[in-house]
């Protein structure tokens, strides 16, 4: 994010001292944001046959715990694949 410079309000006062107000400024410096993601893709393959059957990928911010997140996301997978029935018992 760039900074952004502010300049003080207009000045009435004497000559010669309008010149040193009017170089002053403030300025608030600018600052780097960093934004980590994770994409994660999933497939799922029949056995002996190397056939793909299902596949899905997402893309999440990385936050919190990195472990936290691996393991809301396996139960999601796995909730979905169970619910499309591609799971056996």
């Amino acid at each position: 994010m760039p900074g952004t410079v502010y300049y003080p309000p207009p000045y009435y006062d004497t000559w010669p001292s309008y010149y040193g107000y009017g170089y002053r400024y403030m300025y608030a410096p600018g600052y780097i944001a960093e934004d980590e993601y994770a994409v994660i893709e999933t497939n799922l393959y029949e056995t002996g046959h190397d056939k793909l059957v299902w596949a899905a990928s997402s893309e999440s911010v990385m936050g919190g715990s990195d472990q936290n997140m691996i393991k809301s996301y396996i139960g999601i997978m796995v909730n979905t694949m169970a619910g499309h029935g591609l799971l056996g018992k």
